[in-house]
């Protein structure tokens, strides 16, 4: 594919210093739209991508310029996934960059380089309520869910950021994220709205990344889970950030006092938000100009254009610094779930999404959150469903029942951890995470083994959690 040199009118660079310019993201863009009118594929189903594409960051730039809707696979593509994918989501089509193994085989396999360019400007404005890309994301069920998220969730998203801290046109984002998550994809799109550019570091290591923030001067901000901002001062104990970098946005997970306290001493500021897949990605945050005022366990205000709530379990929205549920309204937010349809339960009548998640707001409205979903484990940003893990150990040889949990941990936020019920002479956890390591992800897989006589339970079966404890 054509490449420009490094100038000032790229868009995107990656760690190696490949250089991409706005032109050449627009002709992408021009080659997916003329394709896709075209052969005429049903409109509302996406066009696929994957994370693994060396220019995925481009092409997803290209599909928002063209209006197509896109869905990216992660890496590591499990039965779940593609169950939930085939009857969610329903792609037709695998676009790429070059050659990469197709995640499906029902999936037309398509080159972009392939398609003809268009002959003269085929890109238009796009309505802004229409569907830009669909994403998976899981709760405490074993089954993903899936999330349309429209262009106008995007454009208020970055709006609210803005109102926050973005960089500036002549400066970039550092891009560590992976793009089947919303907190990617919506980096990127919001640089492309907002005008300025990405320093995409996907594929680079640790150390290339803390050594561009210290060094590049143009790379003014990133956003991290707590895992990879302790990985890099554990590998880079004496990383400073250089003097014009403005700050790092952390989510995805508990963060450890002594990681902020660290960040705090090194003159490290720490922009700490709450988010997720049906937010569009960050929907509360602290404000940049009051870091240094504001408590190092809160996740900020309220993102501008959006509400929140604090209820118990009966819906009564609840008083300041009263621990309680915490629901969401607004620009942002999802108003239903694409699949599966139970799952929509979620919503009330007026709009309101409840999160599953547990939080408080004190008197200024700033969100202290409590526990990410009731019985989701986030370690090292990923998701974890107990549920999926437990059904897994259960089909393990010995194994009579299990029960997966969240263990608080400093560097990883949280380390998945199982208590299984066998006799001790079938207790292999060596051999468990070897069989499991093919079923599974890897950051699935339990970390550490505790072997019970029972896995506690209500009078309706359900396991109570909160009773297993190290």
């Amino acid at each position: 594919m054509p490449q420009t040199s490094p100038a000032k009118s790229y868009f995107c660079v990656n760690h190696k210093g490949d250089a991409y310019s706005l032109d050449f993201v627009e002709e992408c863009a021009q080659r997916i739209k003329m394709w896709h009118f075209n052969y005429n594929p049903e409109p509302t189903k996406p066009i696929s991508i994957s994370t693994d594409d060396a220019l995925a960051s481009i092409l997803i730039a290209a599909f928002w310029m063209a209006g197509v809707p896109f869905y990216t696979w992660p890496s590591d593509v499990k039965d779940d996934i593609l169950n939930t994918v085939s009857k969610g989501i329903k792609p037709r089509f695998f676009l790429s960059t070059g050659k990469t193994q197709v995640p499906d085989s029902n999936l037309e396999h398509v080159l972009i380089d392939e398609l003809p360019l268009a002959d003269g400007k085929v890109l238009e404005p796009v309505n802004k309520d229409k569907v830009f890309g669909f994403f998976l994301t899981s709760g405490t069920t074993s089954a993903p869910k899936v999330v349309a998220l429209k262009r106008s969730q995007v454009i208020q998203a970055t709006k609210s950021a803005s109102a926050n801290k973005m960089p500036c046109s002549d400066e970039r984002w550092l891009l560590s994220l992976p793009l089947n998550h919303v907190g990617g994809t919506a980096l990127i799109l919001r640089s492309l709205i907002n005008g300025n550019g990405i320093a995409d570091y996907r594929k680079a290591g640790i150390e290339d990344i803390g050594n561009a923030l210290a060094e590049k001067e143009d790379i003014t901000m990133i956003s991290m889970v707590p895992t990879q901002l302790a990985k890099l001062y554990n590998e880079m104990p004496d990383f400073k950030p250089h003097k014009k970098f403005k700050a790092v946005l952390l989510g995805g997970g508990p963060s450890g006092d002594e990681l902020l306290k660290k960040a705090r001493d090194t003159g490290l500021k720490i922009v700490k938000s709450y988010g997720m897949t049906e937010t569009c990605a960050q929907i509360t945050a602290v404000p940049y100009e009051k870091i240094n005022e504001t408590a190092p366990d809160s996740s900020g205000m309220i993102m501008p254009g959006n509400e929140i709530e604090i209820r118990d379990e009966n819906d009564t929205v609840l008083p300041a610094e009263t621990e309680g549920l915490i629901w969401l309204r607004g620009a942002q937010v999802i108003n239903e779930y694409v699949y599966p349809p139970e799952a929509n339960q979620a919503f009330d009548n007026n709009g309101w999404f409840n999160t599953g998640d547990y939080g408080l707001l004190d008197e200024k409205g700033h969100l202290f959150v409590k526990m990410r979903r009731q019985d989701l484990i986030i370690s090292g940003g990923e998701n974890v469903n107990p549920v999926t893990v437990e059904s897994e150990l259960k089909k393990l040889d010995g194994v009579e029942d299990a029960c997966v949990i969240g263990v608080k941990d400093d560097y990883w936020g949280q380390v998945v951890t199982a208590f299984v019920v066998c006799e001790p002479d079938s207790y292999k956890p060596d051999e468990w995470k070897k069989t499991l390591n093919s079923r599974i992800r890897k950051f699935e897989i339990p970390q550490a083994f505790h072997l019970i006589d029972e896995i506690p339970r209500n009078e309706t079966g359900k396991i109570q959690r909160n009773k297993l404890k190290i």
